[in-house]
């Protein structure tokens, strides 16, 4: 396998990067890395893939690290799948990204996932978090949100397993082990899932990051007296 698909925690999608290159014997000057600040366009996209073509100056590898995958658009994930599907031999391709669900299928099928530990046993606890705040005053969101925002990476770990959990609420009947979340309808997940998307996005800029999750969490917790009055 040439692609790998790194899921998780940033310091540890880190370690799991070094350890693969550390395997693959690719020196610094073979490896290239993207790290962006913005979002990685399609022009982004063409520049990795004119990387990976070049053949390997010393050894038998070349690398090419794409860092917080998570800012690649779908156009451009679209113009990296013929690479990712016959990708040279010489290639190593790693994709760093907070939570793999935030990539499209066709990418994922192409590569080799490697779910962090972390990750995987914090699934679901997003949903135990959104179905307490359910219909709760304004003052307990805001305290439940500082508890979760201590760092930047902390609410960008947060939210990113949030998109993933939410998908699978409107994709499979997981849904019915939350009692405050069983009403929801497909489209109010969908409107749930932009909403953490954007905050997403949000949190990448220099706003402030908990304030962010703050907005978004009163917001997600107000959707629920909203079902309740279109019940009425």
């Amino acid at each position: 396998m040439n692609c790998y698909i790194i899921s998780g925690p940033e310091e540890q999608r880190k370690i799991r990067t070094e350890q693969l290159l550390s395997k693959s014997g690719v020196s610094d000057i073979d490896t290239t890395i993207i790290s962006p600040e913005s979002s990685i366009g399609i022009e982004e996209v063409r520049e990795i893939i004119h990387h990976i073509n070049i053949p390997p100056y010393n050894g038998d590898t070349k690398a090419v690290i794409v860092n917080s995958a998570e800012k690649m658009t779908v156009p451009a994930q679209n113009a990296f799948l013929k690479t990712l599907e016959e990708p040279p031999g010489y290639s190593l391709i790693i994709i760093s990204v907070i939570n793999h669900d935030l990539l499209l299928p066709t990418i994922l099928s192409r590569c080799e996932i490697i779910k962090l530990k972390e990750e995987m046993e914090k699934e679901e606890v997003t949903l135990q978090i959104l179905n307490d705040i359910m219909g709760i005053g304004p003052g307990k969101v805001i305290l439940t949100a500082g508890e979760i925002a201590k760092s930047r990476e902390e609410t960008r770990n947060f939210l990113g397993n949030l998109v993933r959990d939410l998908r699978k609420c409107y994709l499979s009947e997981i849904k019915s082990k939350y009692e405050n979340l069983t009403e929801f309808g497909t489209k109010d997940f969908g409107v749930m899932v932009r909403r953490t998307n954007e905050a997403l996005k949000a949190v990448d800029s220099n706003v402030n990051f908990r304030l962010v999750l703050e907005i978004l969490l009163m917001g997600l917790s107000s959707m629920n007296e909203v079902l309740k009055r279109k019940k009425c």
